[in-house]
């Protein structure tokens, strides 16, 4: 893997960058990280860089190593994530517990009431009807499922 102290960005490092980067999400000068049309970062160890709103169009990003990596309204168009390592991007966190309740977000619900939400037009801070909904909504029928399991075979070994 290459590491951002060993790629080459304008007179420094991209680690360089991603340090004014950052001072610049925090509003203590800095500089907005808008890397150029085809910019290399093949292969490149980002685990846990804050991206977020980085200009990285068209960017070569082949088998870099993104996850942890904050791309929060990062500009990806155009950028080649073959093989990449890429988070999946998912608006809240959908987490279950043994007791049947689910959380998303801060929100918690049992299963029967997080399904009449879903049913019905409720919104909280997501709309519905667009893709991060729809990844939200997912999420939460992969925990219902899992809830579903470890019921099922709470009372013996797993194996039944």
């Amino acid at each position: 893997m290459n590491q951002p102290s060993e790629i080459t960005y304008n007179e420094g490092t991209f680690t360089d960058a991603l340090q004014a980067h950052r001072a610049w999400l925090n509003d203590e000068g800095g500089e907005r990280l808008s890397t150029p049309w085809r910019f290399v970062l093949r292969d490149a160890d980002l685990r846990g860089a804050d991206l977020r709103d980085a200009v990285l169009r068209g960017a070569d990003l082949r088998d870099a190593d993104l996850r942890g990596a904050d791309l929060r309204g990062a500009d990806l168009r155009d950028a080649d994530l073959r093989g990449a390592n890429l988070p999946i991007y998912q608006k809240w966190t959908v987490t279950w517990r043994i007791d049947g309740q689910i959380y998303i977000g801060c929100k918690s619900k049992s299963l029967t009431e997080w399904d009449a939400w879903f049913a019905s037009d409720e919104e909280y801070e997501t709309p519905r009807n667009t893709a991060d909904f729809e990844r939200i909504e997912a999420a939460y029928q992969h925990a219902r499922r899992m809830v579903e399991i470890y019921q099922k075979y709470e009372a013996g070994d797993g194996n039944q």
